[in-house]
């Protein structure tokens, strides 16, 4: 006998179950399993794989370093089970938070910018390497800068007073997500009639 099997991708209305033994980008409902299960084309002792998820923070978390509760987050950035993420609070809070185990500060609008002018005023999504987090942030009279927290120290990586390798004249700005790896941090530079990825 043979057994010919049409799998089509109802969206709506369906549970999916990743089979153990199956590769993990085929996805069977239930009673796709149980079909093949009832034909021996599957082994009736297997289980399927339950997902379960972990809260690092939602808006009932108080913000550290901060006042009140979370009211909103950015896209987060993960690493090694380390995850960092911008968050929002009330009266126009923000700051970079990191979840390694317990929930810290990076930094917020209350930091100081690094080899700057008085505090951050906002923030790009953050990336993260080991302890490493880089990100993208402003401050008042148009600074900007890409800047490298290490293990709770916050350091300038690039900012607007800074000259632009091989080329003229200082950085005018930067792409809003650098990339970092290990020690090293990659950015989008901006300058005079140039513009170029460094490293």
């Amino acid at each position: 006998m043979h057994l010919f099997l049409s799998f089509r991708p109802y969206r709506r209305f369906s549970t999916f179950i990743q089979h153990e033994g199956i590769a993990p980008s085929v996805r069977l409902t239930a009673a796709v399993i149980a079909l093949l299960t009832a034909f021996g084309l599957l082994p009736s002792t297997s289980f399927a794989q339950t997902i379960t998820f972990e809260q690092l923070a939602d808006t009932s978390t108080l913000i550290p370093d901060g006042t009140g509760n979370f009211t909103g987050f950015g896209a987060p950035a993960l690493d090694d089970g380390v995850a960092v993420f911008v968050g929002f609070g009330s009266s126009g809070h923000r700051g970079i938070y990191v979840e390694a185990g317990t929930l810290d500060r990076v930094a917020d609008l209350n930091t100081p910018i690094p080899q700057g002018n008085g505090n951050f005023t906002n923030f790009s999504n953050p990336t993260i390497s080991g302890a490493r987090t880089a990100f993208h942030g402003t401050g008042g009279s148009s600074q900007q800068g890409i800047y490298l927290d290490n293990a709770g120290t916050l350091t300038r990586i690039a900012d607007r007073t800074m000259a632009v390798p091989g080329g003229t004249g200082n950085f005018l700005g930067f792409g809003t997500t650098p990339s970092v790896s290990g020690s090293a941090v990659a950015l989008h530079g901006l300058g005079t009639g140039r513009q170029g990825i460094y490293l």
